[in-house]
């Protein structure tokens, strides 16, 4: 079990190295995201818009080292209004909220963000979706369970065939995250080949013997733009 342990945290150390421009760029279900962190979406046990929908109430969602958010489960809203409220209540804390056809309430953050987050937040409220009195600290649900969530348990069979099937869906999600790699390389590549067809390195070297000359916006733009055909607003970033 220890040398389970190990391999899994290895796995999220991996995934953590993997990185450009400082960012992740792979999320919990190896998905390949090129630009921006990856999201990580997950539900908090009983945060529900048609659980107690008879009954009006305002709860206090904390989530550590960010604050504090206020909801009001209003009975007279629709579920589109409560699911608008509450998104944007918890803009602050770095979330992003929207719903299930079941109700559920379903955050979203970056990938990175998540991991800060402590598996945990803390609800309290007047009784009738949490138990009233002191916060109740609840346990996160991701969603959908990505290969760093897998729960790892053989104290029995039935345990032992639930992380076994929890590892073939990693190891499937391997295989999808290679193939989309492989997909993005071969795109990629075509993409370089069109933009470089014609340029030969005489050209190449002539346009940058005549950037010398002119240390202007304009002269910069149309060197990089003949080379590589990149937007002018990369140049502008690249020249900062």
């Amino acid at each position: 079990m220890d040398q389970l342990q190990r391999h899994h945290s290895h796995i999220q150390q991996t995934l953590n190295a993997g990185q450009f421009d400082g960012e992740r760029v792979l999320d919990s279900q190896l998905q390949f995201q090129p630009k921006g962190d990856p999201k990580q979406s997950f539900t908090v046990n009983g945060l529900n818009l048609v659980r107690q929908r008879q009954q009006s109430e305002q709860l206090h969602l904390t989530v550590q080292d960010r604050g504090t958010a206020l909801l009001t489960f209003d009975a007279s809203q629709t579920d589109r209004q409560l699911t608008q409220q509450i998104d944007k209540a918890v803009i602050p804390l770095g979330l992003r909220a929207a719903a299930t056809e079941s109700g559920d309430v379903i955050f979203s953050t970056s990938q990175s963000d998540f991991q800060t987050l402590g598996q945990h937040v803390n609800i309290s409220g007047q009784g009738h979706r949490y138990p009233a009195g002191q916060p109740n600290r609840i346990k996160v649900q991701p969603e959908p369970q990505g290969i760093e969530n897998i729960s790892l348990k053989l104290a029995d069979g039935e345990q032992i065939r639930h992380t076994m099937r929890h590892v073939n869906q990693g190891l499937q999600q391997v295989q999808k995250g290679l193939d989309q790699l492989r997909n993005f390389q071969a795109d990629l590549d075509t993409k370089v080949g069109k933009a470089m067809a014609g340029q030969s390195a005489e050209n190449i070297d002539t346009k940058l013997q005549s950037l010398q000359n002119s240390q202007s916006f304009a002269a910069a733009f149309q060197v990089v733009s003949a080379q590589a055909n990149v937007h002018r607003h990369t140049v502008v970033a690249l020249l900062k």
